[in-house]
């Protein structure tokens, strides 16, 4: 019996591949060069983006320090730390207020220089108010 078996060649470097016939690749190395290559534009914004997260988060837990109450500081204290005032996980309400959050760390602007920062158990969110 004579099964002819069809020569197959590596998706990112065009070698001839040798053994399985669902292998797409030659070696590791150009399996994952292959899909650094193809996610690298989404992977590199999405990276930046963290960066500046956990930056604002660090920030702001390293001016709260040990304390348990929420702090007023100046923008620009938080600016000179390389805080993005751009990027922010998401936003809760409290007292009419809308803090913006960074993972467990919050802040809300109180004018054009000054910033309330806060660890997130310390905002006394509102509750839900049945319908």
């Amino acid at each position: 019996m004579d099964i002819q078996q069809e020569i197959k060649y590596c998706t990112y470097c065009d070698k001839q591949i040798r053994g399985r016939s669902d292998k797409k690749f030659c070696n590791d190395f150009c399996r994952s060069s292959y899909h650094y290559e193809i996610n690298r534009t989404t992977s590199t914004l999405v990276h930046a983006i963290n960066l500046s997260l956990r930056r604002n988060r660090k920030v702001i837990q390293m001016l709260l320090g040990s304390t348990n109450e929420p702090l007023e500081v100046e923008r620009d204290t938080l600016l000179v730390y390389g805080f993005n005032f751009n990027y922010f996980t998401h936003m809760k309400h409290a007292n009419c207020k809308t803090y913006m959050i960074c993972y467990d760390f919050g802040y809300i602007p109180l004018s054009k220089e000054k910033v309330l920062i806060a660890h997130l158990k310390n905002i006394p969110l509102e509750s839900q108010k049945p319908d």
